[in-house]
């Protein structure tokens, strides 16, 4: 979607740098850029989208503009919330409204965040890099907040390499009472997340991203695996495959019935399954030469096309 606005192929500019897709009350948010100012995208129908106007960012009534990077942006089942800075919230996509809503002491870097509306979570990925005087220590930590993002707590026996280098590698996931951080290793939690259980990587390595179909799980290898297995867990800890896609992927989504998988760079290749024992090969919409995933995002609103 950036390279439909801008062929900015930097690393730290306003235009790269995914930062996420959600979807709730009949619209998709998007956010982009590890630059500034960032940009915040809206669609109705997941086709068409807007590069959103200065004037869609108030603060206490004032136009503010959006002059922040984006660290993420989800649905928590109540509203959208936009990691920027400051963090804004909104309940159409449209207007959107600065809170006063603060990450954890030690958050110098959201590596992943991840929005669950049935359970009105916010699941973040956090990474705190030098000493700022605060008691967290320095790496990657994981914070949960059920209020939208007013407070969030850490829980205990969490292990950071599910989730050291999330930004890379791996994915949150949640299923029912089940949730799922993975990256290096697996931690499990059934209490949203107060408590944590460490297990071995199910993919025998680097974990390259975990999505569900609602009922169970699925786990696809780190890209420098060259492996199209498909893994599949109906619990989070005993994990079996489902299939072989034929070709590397790393990339996994579920929606509508149909799974999805794709690589996460080289030519713009995608596979898609009905039952996921059978894949059909599809090629994505792209202009580019060589195409550099860097995720699926899977929304869904009333009414699309």
């Amino acid at each position: 979607t950036s390279h439909y606005f801008s062929a900015e192929m930097e690393d730290h500019s306003p235009w790269t740098a995914f930062g996420g897709i959600a979807s709730g009350e009949g619209a998709f948010a998007i956010g982009l850029g590890w630059g500034f100012p960032g940009h915040v995208l809206h669609s109705k129908t997941g086709l068409d989208f807007v590069d959103l106007p200065e004037g869609s960012f108030l603060e206490d009534g004032t136009v503010i503009g959006y002059d922040s990077g984006t660290a993420g942006v989800v649905h928590d089942g109540t509203s959208f919330v936009l990691f920027g800075n400051p963090v804004f919230r909104s309940d159409d996509a449209l207007t959107w409204t600065a809170t006063d809503i603060s990450l954890p002491p030690g958050s110098h870097q959201m590596r992943q965040v991840r929005g669950f509306q049935s359970q009105h979570l916010i699941v973040a990925s956090l990474e705190k890099q030098y000493d700022d005087g605060s008691s967290q220590p320095i790496g990657h930590f994981l914070a949960v907040s059920a209020d939208g993002g007013t407070t969030w707590s850490q829980g205990t026996g969490y292990d950071t390499q599910c989730s050291e280098p999330i930004q890379h590698v791996g994915d949150i996931e949640m299923v029912g009472d089940v949730l799922l951080v993975g990256a290096k290793r697996l931690c499990r939690s059934t209490d949203a997340g107060a408590t944590w259980t460490s297990y071995d990587s199910p993919t025998g390595g680097d974990i390259g991203d975990i999505f569900s179909d609602g009922t169970a799980f699925y786990a696809t290898p780190n890209q420098y695996a060259s492996s199209g297995v498909v893994l599949r867990s109906e619990d989070g800890i005993s994990w079996s495959e489902l299939s072989d896609v034929g070709s590397p992927i790393t990339f996994g989504a579920y929606v509508g019935g149909t799974m999805v998988t794709a690589p996460k760079g080289g030519l713009p290749k995608f596979h898609y399954s009905d039952d996921g024992e059978t894949w059909s090969e599809g090629e994505l919409a792209s202009d580019l030469a060589n195409v550099t995933l860097r995720e699926i995002g899977v929304g869904m609103v009333a009414h699309c096309p």
